[in-house]
């Protein structure tokens, strides 16, 4: 079972939502926010990093994208990609192949 919260607004105070959601005992906490700014990517980065549970973490918008590309390698559960161009179902979300690019060029894997 995935809990999930979604903010497309903010990243509010992430431990907060976390614990909140992990008092429900899912399977797996899912938390979804806009990044205003790169510190609040680096914030979930932290979330996943540190979490005693798995996790799925990600900040939407531009300044979000580095969580995409992050988040697993941090012990992030998962992270999502469109199927291409123009077919994204969040802002900051790279394609398939443009996150494998990435993937290979930052040597994550």
């Amino acid at each position: 079972m995935i809990v999930s919260h979604h903010n497309f607004e903010e990243t509010p105070d992430l431990d907060e939502i976390y614990q909140r959601i992990a008092g429900k005992n899912p399977d797996i906490v899912k938390i979804a926010t806009k990044a205003n700014t790169y510190y609040d990517s680096l914030r979930m980065l932290n979330l996943i990093a540190h979490a005693d549970r798995e996790i799925i973490g990600i900040c939407m918008g531009g300044e979000g994208m580095i969580t995409r590309v992050y988040g697993p390698s941090l012990g992030g559960y998962l992270t999502f990609a469109s199927l291409g161009e123009g077919k994204s179902s969040a802002p900051g979300q790279l394609s398939v192949d443009d996150l494998r690019k990435t993937w290979k060029l930052l040597q994550i894997g």
